[in-house]
């Protein structure tokens, strides 16, 4: 029997990169997206803001290291990082610890996917 394990995935999007400044415009992230979601219908709350720790951006360390204390804190073993794939171009500009078998700040287990 196998145990369970909850795993996290976060998405590489909510962070700036070039592909989507030429796409969507300078700044562009899914933040922009979220952040434009409507109500549509009796009870759909939207847009849904970001609590804790608001719009965050993976770029910054501490912000990592309390997505980190926070998930521990629920129980989260891990992360999985969602990247993305331009043709010839890998595009993943998370920092060295955070890449496909490294160790978050917190020593947590991070992938790609």
């Amino acid at each position: 029997m196998y145990e369970s394990e909850i795993i996290g995935i976060v998405s590489a999007s909510i962070s700036p990169i070039p592909e989507n400044d030429l796409w969507w415009g300078k700044g562009f992230t899914e933040w922009t997206n979220v952040g434009k979601a409507r109500r549509y219908f009796r009870n759909h709350y939207q847009p849904r803001v970001p609590a804790d720790l608001g719009y965050y951006d993976l770029r910054v360390a501490e912000t990592r290291q309390a997505q980190a204390d926070m998930a521990r804190e629920y129980g989260v073993e891990g992360f999985v990082y969602w990247h993305y794939w331009f043709g010839p171009i890998f595009r993943s500009r998370w920092p060295g610890p955070m890449r496909a078998g490294g160790a978050s700040p917190t020593g947590s287990r991070t992938g790609t996917c």
